[in-house]
Order: structure tokens, then C-alpha cells, then sequence
């Protein structure tokens, strides 16, 4: 008897490491986004981590690649029923790494992530796109070679600052676009608000990149922290220590929070932190998704960056003064005007939120795109 079950898509995300809440944002957003423009697609991961079993992740984990691909067609395998899908079931793949194609992380990473795929899924007539990242530099060049394969062939290629976009027109990928980082358009309006004790309350987000990256000593980024939550104190607002990285965070989170004499928050559900960092006074940020939640969500904000991403970020939103420039004097003076002045603190979030507006809007965009290319494509 043939098969009838009607084929929806069942699209792949790339670059999903659920313990990183900002990857859980990302994940959010897309399921978000195409579940209002596709009707009946499922999402996969490669995963082994215990996440996928709580509710927020009503997805499939996707197997190891099928041993026999042509007896899963034959058999009309239902990914739905099987409960994980193979290789072969995969319709489109869609990567939400972040920031995993540049010198950072190396040509190995590239073509594990993408790179290797790339034949295989043009024999296939399975198109691929890669959503708004970091991308570069590329100075070596065998991950220039790798990265211009996986850009050449993407059926989307998004930067989502244009220091990425030039590294890769650089490279001759004349096909990349700009667009703002995806979580601009996650709403969290159905979360329920943060119950904190002490109102209003400051957010201080750390990040351990920072050291291992060598960007900052330890005891320099504590300093500055603690320095901020003191600001925020004197101003009669709550420091509270907001856990982004449960793993990598944690020590570093402790130190200040004990220094501070005052909470940790830690929130299971990535789309809590964003509505904890919405209902803040202010957040000092060293975790980019914190800040990208602060300014869609049009809460003033500050950052201590190790990339280029973070002043990229801010200066769209006309506000590259607020990052961290190795001046924790500099720093703290503007951290003190949007605490002391209620004029320049609302005027700030009025600017986030027009700003968030625009990107939000450009994103819909992407988005619309991107779902008629998966059901023209199916």
C-alpha cells in the first residue's frame, strides 16, 4: 500500500547548546517566528543533554544519520511517531550558531558544524541557511577556503553587525546580508514578571569569556562590577546578580554576589532571564544576549564586551558610549547619569525602544523570506 503521509518540514537547528541561554533564546525565536508562517513543521537537534525532556523543549532530538535512509522512505517513518529522525528525514537546516565561523574557533569547528555537509546536502537538493551571526576574521586560509564553501552554497547568509558582513565580503560572498540578532524579536509577554524582593532592582550580568578570552583580569572585572552594583545602591536600586551562564558564570557570579552582599537570580527558562532583564531599572551586561534582551525591551543599558559584537551592537542603537572602553572611570560616570537622571534614563529607553521597534520589524522581514523558501523547497 503507498504511502500518504503528507511531507512538512522537518528543519534541523545548527549550533544549539542548550546549557547557553543565549542559544536557548535563539531557539525560542525561531520556533516562535516559523510556527506562526509554517504550518505543521517540527524542529530537530543534535542533542544528549537532559533539556530536551522539560516542556519548554517540545522538540525532537535528532538521532544518529540512518544506517538505511531508503528503508526509512519505504516504511514512512513518521518522525512524530519514532519520536528522533535521521539525516534522511531532515527537509532544511537552519544555523543559529551565534558566533562559530571566524579565527576564534578555527577551520576544524567551521567545517564540522557546516563544512562537511555542504556536498552532501547539494546532491541532495537540501538547502541550508545560516541566520544572523558573527562571522570572522578569516586571516587563515583554509578556513577562508571553508567559509566561502559554506557562504557560496547558503541559501541565507546574515551578519548581524557589519564588522561580519565585511569580513565576509571579504572573502568574495557578495550574497550576505545585515540583520539584527534574531531575539529582538522574541516576546516574552507571557512570562510571568520576576518576583524580586527589593524594587527597583539592577541587573549584573558576568561572563567568563572575559578572562578566559585574557580581554580582563579576573579581579578587574570584579572590581568594575562591584563597583556598578554600588553605584546602583547608592541610587536606592537593588543590585541583583542575574545568572546568564549557569556553567561557566557560576564561580565568577558568587564572588560578586557575595561582594555586593546580595542575591543570585537563577532562571531555568531563557525567555525569564529576557523578562527579568525587561523589568529591571538597569543592566550591566557582559553576556551579549543580556544585552541585546535589555535593548529590545528598551531598558538602559551597559556592556563589558570581549568581541566587537557589543559596541556594534550599541552603536545601532546610537549608544556605542555605553560599552566598556578600558576606562572604569568613563564607565561608571555614564553608569551614574542613567541612574541619577530620571530625564536621561527615559530618554534612553524611549531610544532603545524605537530602535528595537525598527529591528523588529526588519526581522519579520527575514523571516517571511526564510518560510517561503522552506515551503517553495519542501
Amino acid at each position: 500500500m503507498p504511502c500518504t503521509m503528507s511531507k512538512k518540514p522537518l528543519i534541523e537547528l545548527l549550533g544549539v547548546w542548550l546549557p547557553n541561554k543565549g542559544a536557548e533564546l535563539m531557539l525560542h525565536t525561531v520556533r516562535q517566528e516559523l510556527d506562526e508562517r509554517l504550518e505543521g513543521a517540527s524542529f530537530a537537534i543534535q542533542s544528549n543533554e537532559p533539556f530536551l525532556s522539560e516542556s519548554r523543549f517540545k522538540k525532537l532530538q535528532k538521532c544518529a544519520p540512518s544506517s538505511n535512509p531508503i528503508l526509512d522512505k519505504i516504511f514512512c517513518r513518521d518522525p512524530q511517531d519514532q519520536g528522533t529522525v535521521t539525516d534522511s528525514q531532515i527537509t532544511h537546516y537552519i544555523d543559529i550558531s551565534g558566533f562559530a565561523y571566524g579565527d576564534p574557533w578555527g577551520v576544524k569547528k567551521a567545517r564540522k558544524r557546516l563544512g562537511k555537509k555542504v556536498k552532501k546536502l547539494n546532491r541532495e537538493g537540501k538547502h541550508y541557511y545560516l541566520l544572523p551571526q558573527a562571522f570572522g576574521p578569516f586571516t587563515d586560509p583554509e578556513l577562508q577556503r571553508e567559509m566561502k564553501l559554506i557562504g557560496s552554497n547558503a541559501s541565507l547568509l546574515c551578519a548581524r553587525d557589519s564588522v561580519s558582513l565585511a569580513h565576509l565580503k571579504n572573502l568574495g560572498l557578495e550574497n550576505a546580508e545585515l540583520f539584527p540578532d534574531i531575539t529582538f524579536a522574541l516576546n516574552t509577554k507571557d512570562r510571568t514578571v520576576p518576583n524580586i524582593k527589593h524594587s527597583p532592582y539592577g541587573c549584573l550580568i558576568v561572563n567568563n569569556k572575559l578572562v578566559s578570552s585574557s580581554t580582563m583580569q579576573k579581579n578587574d572585572l570584579l572590581d568594575l562590577f562591584t563597583a556598578s552594583g554600588k553605584h546602583m545602591q547608592k541610587h536606592g536600586v537593588s543590585p541583583q546578580v542575574l545568572l546568564h551562564e549557569p556553567k561557566e558564570d557560576k564561580d565568577l557570579a558568587d564572588e560578586l554576589a557575595q561582594a555586593l552582599d546580595c542575591p543570585i537570580i537563577e532562571l531555568e527558562d531563557a525567555r525569564d532571564i529576557k523578562n527579568c532583564i525587561k523589568h529591571s531599572y538597569v543592566t550591566v551586561t557582559a553576556r551579549f544576549h543580556g544585552l541585546v534582551s535589555a535593548l529590545s525591551t528598551g531598558t538602559p543599558a551597559m556592556a563589558v564586551g570581549w568581541s566587537h559584537k557589543y559596541k556594534e551592537l550599541l552603536s545601532d542603537f546610537d549608544a556605542g558610549h555605553l560599552v566598556f572602553r578600558e576606562n572604569t572611570e568613563e564607565f561608571l560616570n555614564h553608569l551614574e547619569t542613567l541612574l541619577s537622571s530620571e530625564e536621561k534614563h527615559q530618554k534612553t529607553s524611549d531610544q532603545f525602544q524605537i530602535t528595537a521597534q525598527k529591528q523588529t520589524q526588519k526581522l519579520s522581514a527575514l523571516f517571511d523570506q526564510l518560510a517561503t523558501h522552506i515551503n517553495e523547497t519542501i
